[in-house]
């Protein structure tokens, strides 16, 4: 669903508890075919046959700061406590270790990405926290969602100690 209506409701306040946001495949540094490209209208979106595109990344990063200014200058922002989860599920093609309960698919490939970058700001705590021991990933991500809000747990977010968590950058 396009954010058509995204910047008045975080003015209005008329935002749930829990929101998850995912850019398009334009928007998301991943890019589509040429045709694709050409039928959206938006030829800077084309994956180049060639390898990485840094236009694609570009696409993505003016997302990023669009939607990160958006929800850090709102009025929601200002008045309830906030977290915002920003996490690549890629890096930059350097490794596919993965970690943190990362599945194993065809051949043995890894799934789950390796070495790549997840921030957590929130709008309480001035603090500047790094954790730079713990690997997580999506599936730890998932897992302190889980946790968090007492749901239980799906396939590969299962198993995790508290230590694996992500709950120390909210609580």
């Amino acid at each position: 669903m396009p954010f058509t209506r995204f910047e008045g409701d975080l003015e209005s306040g008329n935002v749930p508890n829990f929101v998850w946001l995912s850019p398009d495949q334009c928007d998301d540094m991943h890019g589509v075919s040429t045709q694709n490209a050409q039928f959206l209208n938006n030829p800077d979106c084309a994956f180049p046959a060639s390898g990485l595109d840094h236009s694609i990344i570009k696409l993505g990063d003016n997302f990023l700061r669009q939607i990160v200014n958006e929800i850090t200058e709102s009025r929601v922002w200002r008045t309830q406590k906030s977290a915002l989860v920003v996490m690549w599920d890629e890096n930059d093609y350097t490794s596919a270790n993965g970690c943190c309960h990362s599945p194993i698919g065809v051949n043995g490939n890894v799934l789950g990405g390796s070495n790549a970058p997840a921030m957590v700001l929130t709008s309480r705590d001035p603090q500047h926290f790094v954790d730079s021991t713990t690997p997580y990933n999506h599936y730890s991500l998932l897992a302190t969602i889980e946790q968090l809000w007492g749901f239980g747990c799906l396939e590969n977010a299962c198993g995790f100690s508290k230590s694996q968590l992500m709950t120390k950058f909210f609580v």
